[in-house]
């Protein structure tokens, strides 16, 4: 008691009242929730009882995503071989383009397709940059759309649970 005394003393708290009532009164309105406590230095979450707290209000709200937007929960059976898009009736995707580091120093990019539909990944195509090339060709991005669009017309794509999956698969067929 007696050093918060000095400490006032020495070190005034140069707010105006009515900040100093803000801050008291949201004090206060923290810590009536059940899963926040809230002190002038400190403050403390039980993460439990906010999972819960989420996952309540996620069921609450599950009326307003729409059926199209709504991702699967269904286990995703591994790889996917059987399953193929009708591309006649249109492909709607993600690009991702990911690396991978090979045992003698040698990169592959992995230009990648995340189906909107489904959630599974396929790889378009893969390039090898050696270990004595020291820098990556200029036409490297020029030529991505490029090769997706050309894969995507003629190749027959293999759909996976996810990314890693689908690189691994690639690298098999090799």
């Amino acid at each position: 008691m007696f050093l918060r005394q000095i400490t006032q003393w020495l070190f005034p708290d140069k707010r105006t009242q009515r900040e100093k009532d803000q801050e008291r009164e949201f004090i206060e309105a923290i810590n009536n929730l059940k899963t926040l406590s809230v002190n002038e230095r400190s403050m403390s979450i039980d993460p439990e009882e906010i999972r819960d707290i989420v996952i309540a209000s996620r069921e609450k709200l599950k009326h307003l995503v729409s059926k199209q937007h709504k991702v699967t929960t269904a286990p995703i059976a591994s790889p996917l071989e059987n399953f193929h898009h009708n591309l006649h009736d249109g492909l709607d995707a993600i690009q991702h383009v990911s690396w991978r580091r090979l045992a003698d120093g040698s990169s592959v990019q992995y230009v990648c397709l995340q189906s909107l539909t489904t959630g599974l990944y396929s790889v378009a195509f893969a390039s090898l940059f050696s270990v004595d090339s020291e820098n990556l060709p200029p036409w490297l991005d020029a030529n991505i759309s490029k090769q997706v669009a050309t894969a995507l017309k003629t190749s027959k794509l293999y759909w996976y649970g996810n990314l890693k999956e689908a690189m691994d698969a690639w690298d098999r067929e090799l």
